[in-house]
């Protein structure tokens, strides 16, 4: 299977946005999964993008916070502290690798599969927002799969909308391609 959508790059592994860079399988034109192919094109371009990454920062002027800026993002880390609380992030993160890998909802589609999904991820978020870290590790496992969430949502939400089969995004309720409303990209 090809790269679905990668970024465009120039020959320094840039993008388009500038300080955005891209490397191996996340860019437009690696469009080969052979073996081992694809894994010296991700060390090789992975070394350019990041050397033009630190090439890049000697350009950038440094950043200065406000001081409110500062403030909120205290109150941002503290809020989400509690040296009672346990670790709870793992359960999060079971339930919805639990919805997400079943086949019927990554692989074999269908509109009202993927709103039952949406219901149980706004759930899985719910739960999640109402964690607290008894420690630095484990606020960290709570963002990242905070983030693990909106990716989620994110696939769920591109999957409802295109209303089509295409390669490996399969809906039951749409079975045939459509490249007449469905040859572009969805931009969430």
């Amino acid at each position: 299977q090809m790269t679905k959508m990668g970024f465009r790059t120039d020959p320094r592994c840039r993008a388009s946005l500038p300080g955005l860079f891209a490397a191996g399988l996340a860019q437009a034109g690696c469009a080969t999964h052979f073996a081992g192919f694809h894994i010296g094109m991700c060390n090789g371009s992975g070394w350019i993008a990041g050397r033009s990454a630190a090439e890049s920062l000697s350009d950038t002027p440094e950043p200065r916070p406000e001081a409110g800026e500062m403030v909120l993002c205290r109150e941002r880390i503290r809020e989400k502290f509690d040296p009672s609380a346990t670790a709870g992030s793992d359960e999060i993160l079971k339930a919805l690798q639990r919805l997400m890998f079943r086949y019927d909802i990554t692989m074999l589609k269908e509109a009202s599969r993927l709103t039952r999904s949406r219901g149980a991820l706004d759930v899985l978020r719910e739960q999640a927002r109402a964690l607290r870290a008894p420690d630095a590790h484990e606020w960290v496992r709570l963002h990242e799969t905070e983030c693990m969430l909106e990716a989620a949502d994110l696939i769920l939400d591109a999957s409802q909308v295109r209303t089509e089969t295409r390669m490996s995004h399969i809906r039951e309720d749409f079975p045939v391609r459509d490249d007449a409303n469905w040859l572009r990209q969805v931009v969430l």
